[in-house]
């Protein structure tokens, strides 16, 4: 979380609950996994879920390109993670076939 702080000026600037970001990450980073390892496309609820989430951080005056930033950043410390931990070179996103980016429903 502090990582996103520093990264997302806004997100500290406008002192966002670092509990709740905290919590949506995690949320957020859940179904990017679980859906990267089960080889499918996030379901309808947890879209909802994103969507609300984003609603939220709109009316707090957060950036849309705040938040992919935010995305972004967390993405890259999770696979900065996963290079610590083995398989050198081939982060997780690279062992699994992938349909879409779980977090923007993009098709790749």
């Amino acid at each position: 979380m502090s990582r996103i702080h520093t990264a997302v000026p806004s997100y500290s600037e406008l002192l966002l609950d670092r509990n709740d970001l905290s919590e949506r990450n995690r949320e957020h980073v859940l179904v990017v996994l679980t859906c990267l390892l089960e080889g499918r496309d996030p379901s309808d609820t947890e879209l909802e879920r994103s969507a609300r989430n984003g609603e939220r951080r709109a009316l707090q005056g957060v950036s849309q390109v705040a938040v992919i930033q935010s995305f972004r950043t967390a993405a890259a410390a999770l696979a900065e993670q996963d290079q610590r931990r083995g398989a050198p070179g081939r982060p997780v996103a690279a062992r699994r076939p992938r349909r879409s980016c779980a977090l923007t429903g993009e098709r790749r």
